[in-house]
């Protein structure tokens, strides 16, 4: 079994990216593989990234994976690592504007041990109706961060989210359609994915404090903001 961790950037993110991949090579419990998913062709807000960050060849990084793939914008968090993974790898994807407390991906692990059958993370959205038992927008759904499971929560990736092959539906994961339907909205194509194979989701409670987001800037979070996601 291996431990990877997989994230992707944009061009406006560069400066900023190192500090995130320090914070997880540092982990307690260390990642055997760190994916970064680059493209350097542009994609909606995404001007594409030309070379490789310089850094990457210094000491430290040595378990640091670039990929050059395709630039399907916030896709490219989980499917490269899936692509590479065998089934029983746990696939933890995060964002490139944050930094992670050096016991974060331990308490994420800990849980997938002990709830196999569940994507683990560190906060969901959980959909909210309104007064006509229809579903609000998205924005609008309530956020969880405390303790809890459930089949109805979607993940969102900021805090960090545990997958395995096994929870997912991996024709629906790769099936191209998701550039038409949903070519910012990964995290409801991804929940759908796991929802197929009936999978519950489980929230590790406090989690989402062991991170620190940075501020600024273009993100793939304000990226979706302004497609109307």
């Amino acid at each position: 079994m291996q431990l990877a961790v997989s994230l992707t950037s944009i061009d406006s993110r560069a400066g900023i990216l190192r500090y995130c991949i320090d914070s997880l090579v540092r982990q307690a419990l260390p990642p055997d593989v760190i994916y970064l998913n680059l493209s350097r062709e542009a994609y909606l807000l995404d001007d594409g990234i030309s070379e490789a960050p310089r850094w990457l060849s210094e000491p430290g990084y040595q378990n640091v994976k670039l990929n050059w793939v395709d630039n399907d914008g916030p896709y490219r968090k989980l499917l490269p690592a899936m692509a590479l993974s065998a089934d029983d790898d746990l696939v933890v994807i995060v964002d490139d504007d944050q930094i992670y407390a050096e016991n974060w991906l331990g308490k994420l692990v800990d849980a997938a041990m002990k709830y196999p059958d569940h994507v683990i993370c560190g906060r969901a959205q959980r959909p909210k109706k309104n007064i006509f038992s229809g579903y609000q927008s998205y924005p609008n759904w309530d956020v969880v961060e405390r303790s809890f499971r459930g089949a109805d929560l979607i993940p969102t990736g900021n805090a960090g989210i545990l997958y395995r092959k096994s929870l997912l539906d991996l024709d629906f994961l790769f099936d191209e359609n998701r550039l038409t339907i949903a070519p910012t909205s990964d995290d409801l194509w991804v929940r759908e994915a796991s929802f197929r194979m009936s999978c519950p989701v489980l929230v590790v409670g406090g989690l989402a404090n062991d991170r620190f987001r940075f501020r600024g800037g273009k993100s793939l979070a304000s990226t979706n903001t302004k497609l109307g996601r």
